[in-house]
């Protein structure tokens, strides 16, 4: 039996909403997009796991998106890596980045151009 302090949440509070879940292919990122399709949204699984990315979307009645067509649309031949984006925050937050402001800098390796 639930708590009494516990949230009471109202099924369907989420129909017609649409969420693209990264990682939904096991783990907690499965966990999150199926309390999403529980409470209708349309689920989207971008995914590097392909065969367990396509089984989520399945059960899901989602969209499955395989990751590795984007890393072949890359300039640079592969995704993202946390340290390419860590690089560019140690530079924000250093003496070097002080005089930088109201900017947008896209860490995207070319897939992205201004």
């Amino acid at each position: 039996m639930p708590s009494p302090t516990a949230p009471v949440l109202a099924a369907g509070r989420l129909i017609g909403a649409r969420a693209v879940v990264t990682g939904a292919a096991r783990g907690i990122g499965a966990a999150i997009a199926g309390r999403l399709h529980a409470e209708g949204a349309a689920i989207a699984v971008p995914d590097r796991l392909e065969d367990q990315g396509r089984a989520s979307g399945e059960a899901l009645d989602g969209v499955f998106i395989a990751v590795a067509a984007w890393t072949a649309r890359s300039p640079l031949g592969r995704l993202a890596d946390p340290q390419d984006v860590a690089g560019v925050a140690c530079f924000l937050a250093s003496a070097d980045g002080a005089y930088l402001t109201g900017q947008a800098i896209n860490v995207t390796g070319g897939m992205i151009t201004h």
